[in-house]
């Protein structure tokens, strides 16, 4: 599986009509990890749920890690 590029978000924010989010904080390279039906990434020494990548870029949330 080839890395995608994520943003990394505190979980505060919205998203604007254009699809770009109001609370990001750096932006990433990962190889997600592929579970059925969903992906997780590792960001800092723990584990986040993916999201996104059809109407906004990927991204995790730093406010709601999986461990």
């Amino acid at each position: 599986m080839e890395p995608i590029v994520l943003d990394v978000r505190s979980g505060g924010g919205t998203v604007n009509n254009d699809g770009i989010f109001n609370d990001v904080i750096t932006v990433i390279s990962r190889i997600p990890k592929q579970y059925s039906g969903w992906e997780t990434v590792s960001y800092k020494g723990k584990r986040y749920h993916l999201h996104g990548g059809i109407r906004t870029n990927h991204f995790i949330c730093l406010n709601n890690p999986i461990s």
